[in-house]
Parts: structure tokens; C-alpha cells; sequence
């Protein structure tokens, strides 16, 4: 599995961890309620100032592990018929690697994909609460999702 980074939600900046070659600067997390987590060394591994990120999702989310947080950030993958929009959703993260399972006729996911009869999707919760990962302790919290770092903080 590779870093968790994300871009700064204030300074738009990717969040670099202390495995790369760029230096690591402060981080904050703040949710909802005017929590901060300061972070001056970020592993790479969404933990800021002791707190896990996704945990702190699915807790804002009203869940509570980080399996949770992780489905709420990335949505449920799933196929979706294109005329009858019959739908088979994955419980995991990893719905199209799922060659054994059989859906519908012996056909997995990748395959009924394939076939040009269904297509892939993602469902999102309808309302989604996100923690805010800026450089500005004094941010005021924004129900915005922090974008993703193509870099993975660490591959510049």
C-alpha cells in the first residue's frame, strides 16, 4: 500500500511526508467542531497529530473504524446495467479485482464491464462531512474534501 497525501485546502500545496525529498511542513486537521491536530512530521500514513484521518471522517460521518472513513472518502464501486440500470455494488474497496466472484451469468465485474451491457460506478453518501488539512491553524472549517496528491507526498 502506498502514502496517504492530500493538497492543503488553503495554500493548495501537496503534503510532502518526512520519507520524501521535499521538506515536511505543519499540517493541521480540523473538523467540525473546531478540533485541531497538529502535524510537523507527517509519516505519510494520514495521521496527523495522532489522528487518523480516516478515522476522524468516519467519526464526523457518524461511524466510527477507518475502514468506514476509507468507503466514505472512495464511495462503493459497482456495475450498473445500461438499459435495465440493475446494479450490483462491491462491499470492498477492490470491487473490480474480483475475478472469482460471479455476479450475473458466470460473469465477474471486469467481465460484465466488458461485455458493453453495464458500466462501472461509484455511489457516494448523499452528505458527506470532511476534515480540513490546511497550514493555517486559525483555518475556519469548510465542508470541502481535501483533493488527493498524485504525488502521494512522496513521489515528486
Amino acid at each position: 500500500m502506498g502514502f496517504f497525501s492530500w493538497i492543503t485546502q488553503d495554500t493548495n500545496t501537496s503534503i510532502a511526508n518526512h520519507h520524501s525529498s521535499q521538506p515536511c511542513a505543519t499540517v493541521y486537521m480540523t473538523d467540525d467542531n473546531g478540533n485541531i491536530w497538529e502535524e510537523n512530521d507527517y509519516e505519510g500514513y494520514g495521521v496527523f497529530g495522532g489522528k487518523d484521518y480516516y478515522e476522524l471522517l468516519a467519526e464526523m460521518n457518524g461511524r466510527k473504524t477507518r475502514e468506514e472513513g476509507i468507503s466514505i472518502a472512495l464511495g462503493i464501486k459497482g456495475v450498473k446495467h445500461i438499459k435495465t440500470h440493475q446494479i450490483f455494488l462491491g462491499t470492498g474497496i477492490d470491487f473490480f479485482n474480483w475475478q472469482d466472484d460471479k455476479l450475473i451469468d458466470d460473469f465477474s465485474a471486469n467481465q460484465l464491464i466488458s461485455s458493453g451491457y453495464w458500466k462501472g460506478i461509484t455511489i457516494y453518501e448523499e452528505y458527506r462531512k470532511f476534515p480540513n488539512l490546511t497550514h493555517d491553524k486559525n483555518w475556519k472549517w469548510k465542508n470541502e474534501q481535501p483533493k488527493d496528491c498524485i504525488y502521494q507526498g512522496y513521489f515528486y
